[in-house]
């Protein structure tokens, strides 16, 4: 996966509230999509005051955080993400939400029997709260796994403390192994921190509390000061785009959350 700037393009607005809709158009595309049907898309960025320059592209073993409050978009903008991955590719889901139910992707809850051939792989553990199953999975995909992982919500799976040992292993030492992985949750405080101070790429949505925004700040590096500013200025579903390996802050037009 490799997304650029350049290759960031907002739809135009039906509405006076832009939005971008987003479709998967690999393998596992619904049997009654057009087959014209246009690749996935990302808004267009626009620079603030903050960055200087623009930022690099992102690549599969990178590093990605998305956090925001509940409905802000963050979902919407993550599952695109994980849709423009090439396969193979797993989705860790604890809540067994419908949007990470990829159309094509076989689900499974026993970590000791991963569906080996299918293009995408969805895991839903039979007892969310299961830290042995996440470490027994991240265990296997460290080892065997070629692509990208998706973990939404990972306050079980990754836990503030006492996160599971292999899902840790994979955070820091898979990108080595080019072993892409990004994360969506909804408080940065509740999760292992190096989920986000080795995040390549952050996205930031509506965080209404400010202890969460110091939180999130501290650990990539930015002021808190201008972190909120921002923030605060965004409309309803904008967002930002920290890209820590060029060190620019984007601000990003509204994304609609999915249903």
């Amino acid at each position: 996966m490799a997304i650029s700037p350049d290759q960031l393009k907002s739809s135009t607005p039906a509405s006076p509230k832009p939005s971008t809709d987003f479709a998967d158009s690999e393998a596992t595309t619904p049997p009654d999509s057009s087959p014209d049907q246009p690749a996935p898309s990302l808004p267009s960025p626009s620079t603030t005051s903050t960055p200087t320059r623009g930022g690099s592209a992102i690549q599969y073993e990178h590093r990605i955080f998305v956090t925001g409050n509940t409905r802000s978009g963050k979902s919407t903008l993550i599952r695109s993400l994980f849709l423009s991955a090439a396969a193979p590719r797993c989705v860790v889901d604890p809540a067994d939400s419908n949007l990470t139910a990829i159309p094509g992707a076989v689900t499974f809850s026993d970590p000791r029997r991963v569906p080996k051939d299918a293009a995408t792989i969805r895991f839903v553990p039979r007892d969310p709260a299961d830290r042995d199953a996440y470490d027994q999975l991240y265990r296997w995909l460290f080892h065997n796994f070629p692509r990208t992982v998706w973990l939404d919500e990972p306050d079980q799976a990754a836990p503030a403390s006492g996160w599971p040992r292999w899902v840790n292993t994979y955070q820091v030492q898979g990108a080595k192994r080019m072993l892409g992985h990004m994360v969506c949750a909804t408080r940065p405080r509740n999760v292992m921190k190096s989920l986000i101070a080795l995040a390549h790429h952050v996205f930031v949505f509506e965080l209404p509390n400010p202890d969460d925004v110091k939180y999130l700040a501290d650990l990539i590096g930015l002021p808190a000061a201008v972190l909120q500013r921002e923030l605060q200025a965004l409309p309803r579903f904008g967002f930002l785009w920290w890209n820590g390996v060029d060190r620019v802050l984007t601000v990003c037009p509204p994304i609609r959350p999915a249903a």
